[in-house]
């Protein structure tokens, strides 16, 4: 410490100060570890499943759902996109994981809607009737 200034050693071998240093560098942070700032936490024993989905209209309305498992939000990105981030146990999640696309989208507006959701107008896809939620980007799985 220079005076209330905070020293910072740079890779390059050049020393910096500042009046604060910020460590936004994650869960596991390293500028944390370094100034032996201790943390608490916990195992919440939840993954979750993160996708980007279609509409059939434009939403311009994040919604999410409380399921007994975890919730389901559904994020507006713009245009007919919008983001998901659907919490549950990891048994769930690794069985939604690998579900077909269709059973995948059946299981999100099941999710979302479920009798309270923002009621999508219903389309008819491939002969049958599917809610407005029709594509998902792509699906991976981390821990919350």
């Amino acid at each position: 410490m220079r005076g209330r200034l905070a020293k910072l050693e740079l890779s390059d071998g050049n020393n910096m100060y500042a009046k604060l240093v910020v460590g936004a560098d994650g869960s596991k942070s390293r500028v944390r570890e370094l100034s032996g700032i201790k943390t608490t936490g916990w195992n919440y024993s939840q993954n979750a499943i993160i996708c980007t989905v279609e509409h059939t209209f434009e939403n311009f309305t994040a919604w999410q759902r409380f399921l007994p498992n975890g919730p389901i939000p559904l994020l507006p990105i713009g245009d007919k996109f919008s983001n998901i981030v659907w919490t549950m146990d990891p048994t769930e999640a690794s069985d939604r994981k690998f579900m077909s696309e269709d059973d995948f989208i059946k299981a999100v507006n099941d999710g979302l809607d479920y009798g309270y959701g923002p009621h999508p107008e219903i389309t008819s896809s491939r002969g049958s009737l599917s809610l407005a939620y029709r594509r998902c980007e792509h699906i991976c799985q981390g821990e919350v």
